[in-house]
């Protein structure tokens, strides 16, 4: 296992465990079995949630449980966040929604955690539910390689993670001459300096500015830049709903996000309407040409 793959990993197994924790009042040791497994040993187990991500890593993360372990759970985070003690035997629409949340906050922390480590790995906010091991086979259908990881809750109920990778075909850069017209876009000027100073040592000099989301459209549309950078968190218009009006007409021109950690869950849906890559702040002399030159081939 890669470094890479090694921190992806981790941090979902731990962000599982203190989840259930926190949310669910599950006390569970710190030391998961984490196991090299063929993919003919991971199968669908009747309950399983699908986090879908790309960039450095192409594949899924699978949050596998039994019918049974899933009841388990959803009836244990209802008395924990609710008070009930009901402990209903069927999976009902309160504990679908807890299992849910559960799912979703897990992968807002992790993908926190991985951003921190500045790996490119655009992750969907929002994981999908599969109910049948046919969709189950489909979603493992072109993966590679396997990591398994089973947290062990009890003596009868145990969730089971599953890393699963596709073939690593590297995305390709953007390629782009010197003369390019750029165009950064950050509400905060130490950003927007920060970042064309990088760029200008990587010999690129035209370059404009915005300060807000609607200058940055409308400097789009009137100037054409070659490159956009585009901050999330922005007055006026986010980052997000520029991008969604740019690619209403315009497919071609690739767009570069610009984010803080806190701002990771959206760029799964920035990804959804098509972008090239993601910087993560902080931007500074010692690690911005580095970061761009992740995204960026001079021709």
């Amino acid at each position: 296992m890669d470094k890479t793959t090694e921190i992806i990993v981790d941090a979902f197994k731990k962000e599982a465990i203190r989840n259930l924790m926190t949310t669910a009042g599950i006390n569970i040791a710190p030391q998961a079995n984490v196991e090299n497994s063929d993919l003919s040993e991971t199968k669908y187990l009747g309950y399983t949630a699908v986090v879908q991500f790309k960039g450095c890593k192409t594949g899924y993360l699978l949050i596998n449980n039994t019918k049974e372990t899933a009841i388990y759970i959803a009836n244990r985070m209802k008395e924990n966040i609710l008070g009930d003690t009901s402990n209903s035997p069927d999976l009902d629409e309160c504990g679908k929604e807890l299992l849910v949340e559960l799912a979703n906050t897990l992968v807002g922390l992790a993908t926190n955690v991985i951003a921190g480590n500045h790996i490119d790995l655009r992750i969907k906010p929002t994981p999908f539910f599969i109910d049948s091991a046919t969709q189950f086979k489909a979603v493992c259908k072109h993966t590679t390689y396997a990591k398994n990881i089973k947290i062990n809750i009890n003596e009868s109920h145990s969730i089971y993670l599953h890393y699963l990778e596709e073939s690593n075909q590297k995305e390709k850069k953007i390629r782009i001459k010197k003369d390019a017209k750029l165009l950064v876009c950050d509400d905060v000027m130490s950003m927007r300096m920060a970042l064309i100073t990088n760029l200008n040592k990587l010999g690129f000099s035209n370059i404009l500015e915005a300060t807000n989301g609607s200058e940055a459209y409308r400097v789009y549309k009137e100037q054409s830049p070659d490159l956009i950078f585009l901050d999330i968190i922005m007055p006026e218009q986010t980052g997000d709903k520029v991008l969604k009006k740019i690619r209403e007409t315009d497919n071609s021109t690739p767009v570069m996000m610009i984010t803080s950690i806190a701002d990771q869950k959206m760029i799964g849906v920035c990804d959804e309407f098509g972008i090239s890559g993601y910087i993560t702040k902080p931007i500074t002399i010692s690690n911005g040409q580095k970061k761009l030159t992740q995204f960026i081939e001079l021709i």
